[in-house]
This record gives structure tokens, sequence and C-alpha cells, in this order.
């Protein structure tokens, strides 16, 4: 939040300078003069970052959309035993619910890992 105040105070700044070229309203993601940035340019940018990077390297990043890396961070979190209120918080949901039935598939397959292990666990012969 901190780093979001602060592009604002220099969205702000930006704006007093322009003047009358100010043609933007209140958006985040802008261009030079304050007009909100075409949708897709972030994920062009973060694209071209993924392909110039793979370009070089036989340890290839998957090509996945910003949205993607939202969901990795959440399953990755999941998956490291963060509890579901906390995950639910970091990605902003309102209420846990919400981020327990987008990730309940994932939250399935840990259930059915856990209960194999457990399985393995019981019946091994020594």
């Amino acid at each position: 939040m901190d780093m979001l105040k602060d592009w604002k105070d220099k969205q702000d700044s930006n704006r007093q300078k322009l003047g009358d070229r100010w043609r933007g309203e209140d958006f985040i993601f802008i261009q030079w003069d304050g007009k909100q940035m075409d949708v897709d340019t972030p994920y062009r940018a973060f694209k071209r970052i993924i392909d110039r990077y793979n370009a070089g390297n036989e340890n290839k990043l998957p090509n996945i959309t910003l949205h993607g890396l939202r969901h990795s961070f959440a399953t990755f979190q999941i998956a490291g035993g963060i509890d579901i209120r906390t995950v639910s918080g970091r990605l902003g949901h309102s209420n846990a619910s919400t981020t327990l039935n987008i990730y309940t598939h994932f939250l399935e397959e840990n259930e059915r890992k856990a209960t194999a292990c457990l399985e393995n666990l019981l019946h091994r012969e020594e």
C-alpha cells in the first residue's frame, strides 16, 4: 500500500507539472500524460520479458498471464501451509470463502495426497 500511495503522489506531481496537457482521470496504469494505459500493455511487456529470458535459457519459464501469476502465488501459499485467511487477505478477497471457492480444486488434491500418504504409512510392510 505504501508503494501505491507513493505512486499516486508521483502521479499528482506529474499532473501539476503538465497542467493543461494532463489528459487522464484517476487511473493507476497510465501513459505519460495521464491517459489510461491500454489494457494489453502490461501483459505485452511481461510476455517480452518471458520471451527474452527463454531465448537463451534451457530452463524455460511458462507462458502465463499476469493473472496466472496471481493464481500461482495463491497456490504456492496454500501448498506452503499458509492459512486460507492469510492467503485470502493477500489476494484482497473480502471473505476467505471466496478464496476457498476458487482454490477448492487445489485443496481437494492436497487432501487426496495427504490421504494417500497416510495410507502408505499405515499399510507399509516392515
